[in-house]
């Protein structure tokens, strides 16, 4: 889709293409009672892809907002994506994948019934202006978050940044959160469980209680 004015109101996916959706513009209101943009190959690792570098999002979804299987790809665009609950569907993510999430730019906005930001295996943002509330993390990954620029606000979330191996490099973060601010846990073998900060501006709000601001069950 390279352009036009959409509204869409399912109760199945609002966008779905097996092998990929890919989006450079246009303008989406989408209302489904599963995921509202959704790419779902898993038999080839170049396909199952949702790549979008530009458009206007609206999205209210019973399920996960954007799904793509080995990646999500955001390079620009405006995102306004809210996801509940629902009997039909097992995953309320704002934006999901089970490889590979890429944001560098765009404005995202995430008010999730579940993780804001979720992928089973990595997370990458370069860029792009994110703010995220959720009912649980706020940015998960299982094996590598890293985190090399923009400005990231978690507003409230149970965890605010998780994975095995946490990585921050660069940007502006800002993160409350119910629980541990930032936090390392062993949920993959493939990385050593640590947080590292190399730069940018970190500022963690926690809870009362048994909370940490960064916690790593392996390394700091």
């Amino acid at each position: 889709i390279t352009d036009g004015t959409y509204v869409i109101d399912v109760a199945g996916q609002g966008l779905r293409g097996k092998d990929c959706v890919k989006i450079s513009d246009g303008n989406f209101t989408i209302t489904s009672g599963k995921d509202a943009i959704k790419s779902d190959n898993e038999e080839d690792e170049y396909r199952g892809y949702v790549y979008i570098t530009g458009g206007t999002f609206n999205i209210d979804s019973d399920a996960d907002g954007i799904y793509g299987y080995n990646m999500v790809d955001i390079e620009g665009g405006e995102f306004n994506i809210t996801t509940s609950k629902s009997s039909t569907a097992d995953s309320y993510k704002g934006i999901k994948s089970d490889l590979y999430i890429y944001i560098d730019g765009g404005t995202i906005d995430i008010n999730s019934a579940d993780d804001g930001i979720h992928s089973d295996g990595n997370v990458y943002i370069v860029d792009g202006t994110i703010t995220i509330s959720s009912s649980d993390d706020g940015i998960h990954a299982n094996g590598m978050l890293q985190i090399d620029g923009g400005t990231i606000t978690i507003t409230n979330s149970y965890e605010g940044l998780e994975a095995t191996y946490v990585l921050i490099n660069g940007g502006t973060i800002y993160v409350t959160a119910t629980d541990d601010g930032i936090n390392a846990s062993s949920i993959t073998n493939a990385y050593i469980c640590s947080v590292e900060i190399n730069g940018g501006y970190v500022s963690v709000t926690v809870g009362q209680g048994d909370t940490d601001g960064i916690d790593s069950n392996g390394y700091i």
